[in-house]
């Protein structure tokens, strides 16, 4: 399965709330050039606004949502049931084809949960259905995924969207994983780097260059890049430079 022209693409809860006219323009413009495109969409502030609504501790050890039985209802209701189908009536005004899916479409997202479930109903990516993925992406479609996941005795479980991004990426082959966020890039000593070599990666997180949420976007960049992802981007704009991260022989 070659991924030459294939793009992952990771939206953040707060991006996905409302897209502006210049992300759909480059997404177009990324269409045009022959790309494939899947988004994978988080949805961590919506999730939290309404477990605080329902009185449910919201809880974050090492970047990652605690979640408990409660906290599953809402985080699967919140991504399923208002994230995605927004983001869905948002392409459709643009008249954009896409589709949106989750672990339950023939096993989309194979899952086993992390850290002996130390952290509840949270897991990791085990396998991807890249051949429903493909046929998606044949029919002229971008895929929108939410992140999430289904182990071998059907438990859903809460994934990192980063994480799902980069898994993803590595499965479709994908030669670009751009992580969209709120700023325009990686930072050291206050500037925006324009690029950060694959050797840097480890270093930045090691000593303290960076930190907060950026230290799982790096560690996801790294991994796929270690897994035949070609480059990674971290962004503020599709189109835009943000911090650019080539892998090793690339």
């Amino acid at each position: 399965m070659s991924g030459t022209n294939r793009i992952v693409i990771k939206i953040g809860g707060v991006s996905c709330e409302e897209l502006d006219d210049t992300f759909f323009l480059d997404l177009k413009k990324l269409q045009q050039q022959g790309k494939e495109i899947i988004i994978v969409h988080g949805g961590g502030k919506a999730i939290t606004h309404w477990m605080e609504n329902l009185a449910i501790p919201v809880e974050i050890k090492n970047g990652l949502r605690v979640t408990n039985e409660k906290a599953l209802a809402v985080t699967k209701m919140v991504l399923l049931g208002e994230v995605q189908p927004s983001l869905l009536q948002q392409f459709a005004r643009q008249k954009i084809k896409c589709l949106g899916l989750n672990a339950a479409n023939n096993k989309l997202l194979s899952a086993s949960q992390v850290q002996q479930g130390s952290l509840g109903f949270v897991g990791e990516i085990k396998t991807v259905n890249t051949e429903l993925l493909k046929d998606v992406l044949d029919q002229g479609y971008i895929a929108i995924v939410a992140p999430l996941g289904v182990d071998d005795k059907g438990q859903w479980l809460n994934i990192n969207a980063d994480d799902t991004a980069s898994k993803i990426a590595e499965a479709m082959k994908a030669e670009e994983l751009i992580l969209m966020t709120e700023v325009l890039g990686v930072k050291k000593e206050g500037k925006i780097l324009k690029s950060l070599s694959y050797q840097e990666l480890d270093l930045f997180i090691e000593n303290g260059t960076v930190s907060g949420g950026m230290i799982p976007k790096l560690k996801c960049a790294h991994y796929a890049l270690r897994n035949g992802v070609k480059q990674v981007r971290v962004t503020l704009g599709l189109t835009m430079q943000g911090t650019k991260m080539i892998g090793e022989g690339s």
